[in-house]
């Protein structure tokens, strides 16, 4: 996969005397179980210990990362979602993009400083020229342009009326708005 390459380069560059050849493949334990399935001797995968172990593949090294910190989350998603607890805490994942006028972002994010709503991540992303194109026509309140999402988490979920205000508010001040899901944050790491 090209984000597992990215996040290996200075290992795989540290490999440059043994004539490695990167190859992106659609997701790494496609990858691992790939070379299972050929019962290759000089071809590895970068994946996680579990796909070694599910293929019957030898782990060569471990923390090939180059960022320690590095953690790739996993998601399920689904249109139903699962029922929030009371008694657990929760991180929220949301998308939304915001208008293009100066200020427009700050409008955004200030909905949750305003509730003293923590902020986890924050990464921006440029559309896909078909998502503009489909949200030219108005649908789920996209009625313009944006050129790119920004993907936050946030300490709390929609069961909190801070966390609906919060959300409520960013669905009026931005274009396009989604809850990707809240999920338990004894789950996650950090």
């Amino acid at each position: 996969h090209p984000q597992a390459i990215s996040q290996c380069e200075g290992y795989l560059a540290r490999l440059n005397g043994v004539g490695v050849i990167k190859e992106a493949v659609d997701d790494t334990a496609g990858a691992a179980q790939h070379i299972a399935a050929i019962q290759s001797k000089d071809t590895a995968a970068l994946a996680s210990s579990l796909a070694g172990e599910l293929y019957g593949l030898n782990i060569l090294d471990e923390d090939c990362q180059d960022n320690e910190e590095n953690l790739t989350r996993f998601i399920v998603l689904s249109r139903d979602p699962e029922p929030l607890r009371e008694d657990v805490d929760y991180k929220t994942s949301i998308v939304f993009a915001a208008g293009d006028k100066p200020g427009d972002l700050f409008k955004a994010l200030s909905v949750f400083a305003l509730r003293e709503i923590d902020l986890t991540k924050i990464e921006n992303r440029p559309i896909p020229q078909s998502f503009a194109e489909q949200a030219k026509g108005g649908g789920d309140g996209a009625d313009s342009i944006f050129e790119n999402l920004f993907y936050v988490d946030f300490n709390g979920s929609p069961r909190e009326e801070a966390c609906r205000n919060a959300l409520k508010h960013l669905s009026e001040v931005s274009p396009f708005m989604r809850i990707l899901g809240s999920y338990p944050t004894d789950l996650i790491k950090g």
